[in-house]
């Protein structure tokens, strides 16, 4: 792993690997689906990761969070309610398992 300097901080590309759980998240590794790209600040290197965020990590972050932090949000098309960090999302975004519009629940 290579650290460059880009607008002045210091970055590590780590490609296909989730900067949380440093598994692999390319096409075939199982966490290819719902991955995000993602970047986080690493002690260790004393540089920024710059690579993705597996499906797998990101559930374990919501789980994580309080009642307050969390949402419901549910889905117009299938019904289904399913919780999403506030930080994370808009008033609106995509449904996981149907495709359509989800909305915040009021």
């Amino acid at each position: 792993m290579a650290k460059l300097k880009i607008n002045g901080q210091d970055k590590i590309y780590i490609g296909n690997q989730c900067v949380w759980c440093m598994q692999d998240t390319s096409f075939g590794s199982g966490r290819y689906v719902n991955r995000y790209p993602a970047e986080i600040y690493s002690e260790e290197h004393q540089a920024i990761l710059e690579g993705y965020c597996c499906d797998v990590c990101e559930q374990e972050y919501i789980d994580s969070l309080d009642e307050e932090e969390r949402q419901q949000t549910y889905c117009t098309s299938c019904n289904k309610i399913t919780n999403s960090s506030r930080e994370d999302y808009q008033s609106e975004f995509t449904c996981n398992d149907c495709g359509a519009e989800v909305q915040e629940e009021k």
